[in-house]
């Protein structure tokens, strides 16, 4: 369809004097039901050059996130501008799934690959985040609520605090580990811990120090946590 689309676009009589004569070869699947077809699609796309991120969003696990997130207000975008599946509610929060799987990574213990390996989330980390061992379909409404909440929590402390991305999913994974620590007392603790973690002569910026397994192991020492 891109192909034909631009070639319409290189002269306005091509519709006319080319595509209105010409046959396009496709196949049809009678598939038995959705989930077949969410197969299919997935498995198809995977023939050519498309991203993880989109080949992952036609998965049947992906699209009952969607439905189970819509249920609760929130918009799961599967794909980039996406507004929700229903256009006369009005939603609570958007999330993105790679948001999503930044998070989930985090929460099972690697919030410090969540941000400079996110596009591995969708490649060969997707089958363990997404696992049923890892990870609770059901609670997926309200890990998005503990997303939310911290980022209000980190925008109304100090305005000296450098606010980042990196540092919402170690709070999630800091909770996790240390539920008995409200979201404030993680904020303080972390902050804690990156401004005493040098671990070389090289001053780093509280993003690069964050990336470090050496830094989440610094820090799992100060939670006292293994």
């Amino acid at each position: 369809m891109r192909t034909l689309h631009n070639f319409n676009a290189l002269d306005e009589a091509n519709i006319t004097e080319y595509l209105s004569k010409s046959e396009v070869l496709v196949r049809i699947f009678n598939a038995s039901d959705s989930d077949a077809v969410n197969k299919i699609a997935e498995y198809t796309n995977s023939q050519n050059s498309i991203s993880n991120v989109d080949l992952k969003s036609l998965s049947t696990l992906q699209i009952q996130l969607e439905q189970l997130l819509d249920e609760h207000d929130i918009i799961y975008s599967r794909k980039n501008g996406d507004t929700g599946m229903n256009d006369q509610k009005e939603y609570r929060y958007k999330i993105s799934m790679e948001q999503f799987g930044q998070i989930l990574f985090a929460i099972q213990g690697s919030p410090e690959k969540s941000s400079n390996q996110k596009q591995h989330i969708f490649g060969k980390y997707y089958d363990d985040i997404f696992s049923e061992s890892n990870f609770n379909f059901s609670e997926s409404p309200e890990i998005i609520e503990s997303y939310f909440a911290i980022k209000k929590s980190y925008d109304s402390s100090a305005d000296t605090l450098q606010k980042i991305e990196q540092k919402v999913f170690y709070i999630l994974y800091m909770h996790n580990v240390r539920p008995d620590l409200n979201y404030q007392q993680c904020i303080e603790e972390l902050e804690h811990a990156l401004r005493l973690f040098e671990p070389s002569k090289t001053t780093l910026t509280d993003a690069r120090k964050m990336i470090q397994v050496r830094f989440k192991e610094f820090l799992n020492s100060e939670l006292q946590v293994d």
